[in-house]
């Protein structure tokens, strides 16, 4: 399940670092960011949300099955709240073959997504995929956009995002078990680097 996380307000949210491009400027600014790194519950959690939808068109164009003299575009919508990580990271591209090979040739599909990250759920992947590609379609033949992770969307992340982590900030949490004292001389250590 995704975290929730509320915004911060104006007050609330922490200033930015002022750009000083001097010898000193950038020296403070690494020192600042390295202490950071290694007291990783120092930083407020960064999670950028998407603040408006954003639609795309991933293709391919087909022939409408209702009329083939009308040309059909794969269009989805990546909602407003979704975090930027997850879009950042979806491979709507990989998406938009995979809902063709379920309308066309679900046996390739199926030995393709055995290969995945969910092998034990392919035939049910499979069907919903199926049902997705017809609701595409269905919301392409009205004109709309179909919006990305209304149904499905903890399923579709698993198949196609290469990162799932929304907190932008979280790094890894390297040297965080050091003294206070080897943190600093490994900060001197690397200002030298």
């Amino acid at each position: 399940a995704t975290e929730s996380y509320t915004p911060l307000g104006k007050d609330e949210a922490p200033s930015c670092w002022a750009c000083d491009p001097s010898v000193d400027g950038r020296v403070e600014l690494f020192r600042r960011s390295v202490e950071l790194l290694l007291n990783p519950d120092q930083r407020v959690p960064k999670v950028t949300m998407v603040s408006t939808p954003v639609r795309l068109d991933v293709g391919p164009k087909m022939p409408d099955g209702k009329d083939p003299r009308r040309l059909l575009n794969v269009r989805i919508e990546i909602p407003t709240g979704t975090a930027a990580g997850y879009f950042g990271s979806f491979q709507h591209k990989n998406l938009a073959r995979d809902l063709w090979l379920a309308h066309t040739d679900p046996e390739t599909l199926k030995q393709r997504l055995r290969l995945g990250p969910r092998p034990d759920s392919v035939d049910a992947d499979v069907d919903v995929l199926k049902g997705l590609a017809n609701t595409i379609l269905d919301e392409v033949r009205s004109g709309r956009y179909y919006a990305l992770g209304q149904r499905h969307g903890e399923m579709l992340m698993a198949l196609y995002a290469t990162c799932r982590a929304t907190v932008e900030n979280a790094g890894h949490e390297f040297g965080e078990d050091l003294s206070p004292d080897d943190k600093k001389a490994l900060t001197a250590f690397l200002t030298t680097i």
